[in-house]
């Protein structure tokens, strides 16, 4: 059985912030319920509905059905290091996490880490369940919330309850995702019963047709083909990976490949988390609203009122 395991980020483009970068792990036939869950492309789920569906993923993430980890890459690690370089550690990170989990559970003797292989020291693994500032889950409820020691009462099922009530309409890029996806069998369900996690429902595992390989950095070891890395993109910017892994890339993976869009779901909650507790901080600057972006708002109150500690220096907002 092949194990794949799904990586995407969140916030990668913004003023203010960290960026998140998340990797998910599992097998095929828990892919499949993964989508029976509703996962999906992070950006077309409404906020509130993320919460739900993280609550979902914890609860196989505490049964040991998946593996999952949240890097965070804060605004002065961007600063110092770089977009592309942040992004390559955080590959390095998870690649290291899928290995030792594929030891922990046993699949493949003498699987661990390489050494030297260029896993990064410098990243920071959220927590969900241990970071205050961040989202806690009490996965057996499906139920998110912030607790930080600023905003103890922070509901966010409660705060986005008025928000997103219904799906952005779709665009036709979308809908022809949709199409394709109808058509191999990878559509999602539209009503989804959290407390049944059906093994039966559809296959998610994503057909070699959809898969588009742009860089590699393996042997060609007997479980490269088992255990896989798939990022979202077209760059693996450069990470190294132990040689008994497969890392690919596919363009709009986070629609096609269950975990990427697990993975979509754990970065898009943590960055939202941040966003809503710095606004707390700052409401100055809308970050509950603008996730951290550059809008016309947030920059009148940047020209206005200047940088937040946890605002990028190197990225340009004044042109």
């Amino acid at each position: 059985m092949a194990f794949v395991c799904g990586i995407d980020e969140a916030g990668r483009g913004c003023l203010c912030g960290s960026m998140y970068v998340a990797g998910v792990a599992c097998d095929e036939a828990v892919a499949a319920r993964l989508k029976a869950i509703g996962v999906k492309d992070s950006k077309k789920l409404a906020k509130k509905r993320r919460f739900e569906i993280l609550g979902a993923l914890k609860a196989l993430e505490s049964s040991g059905e998946i593996c999952a980890v949240v890097i965070e890459k804060s605004a002065v690690d961007i600063d110092e290091r770089g977009i592309s370089a942040c992004i390559k550690e955080a590959i390095e990170s998870i690649a290291a996490r899928f290995c030792a989990w594929i030891d922990e559970r046993g699949l493949g003797a003498g699987f661990g880490v390489d050494s030297g292989a260029g896993f990064s020291a410098d990243s920071s693994v959220v927590d969900f369940d241990t970071r205050a500032d961040f989202v806690k889950v009490d996965s057996s409820a499906g139920f998110a919330k912030v607790d930080s020691g600023k905003n103890p009462n922070i509901d966010l099922f409660s705060y986005y309850e008025n928000l997103d009530s219904r799906a952005n309409p779709k665009s036709s890029a979308s809908a022809k995702v949709d199409s394709k996806l109808a058509d191999s069998g990878l559509a999602d369900s539209s009503a989804v019963d959290f407390g049944e996690l059906d093994s039966s429902a559809i296959d998610s595992s994503a057909p070699e047709s959809k898969i588009a390989p742009q860089s590699q950095s393996t042997t060609a070891h007997k479980n490269s083909e088992r255990f896989r890395i798939y990022m979202d993109g077209n760059s693996t910017f450069g990470a190294r990976i132990p040689a008994r892994l497969q890392l690919e890339t596919i363009i709009k993976g986070d629609d096609l490949v269950a975990q990427i869009s697990s993975a979509s779901i754990y970065a898009k909650c943590a960055k939202d988390a941040q966003m809503l507790e710095l606004d707390a901080r700052y409401p100055q600057y809308g970050l509950k609203d603008n996730a951290g972006y550059g809008t016309k708002s947030h920059i009148d109150a940047l020209k206005a009122l200047g940088t937040t500690p946890h605002h990028r220096q190197t990225f340009r907002w004044d042109k």
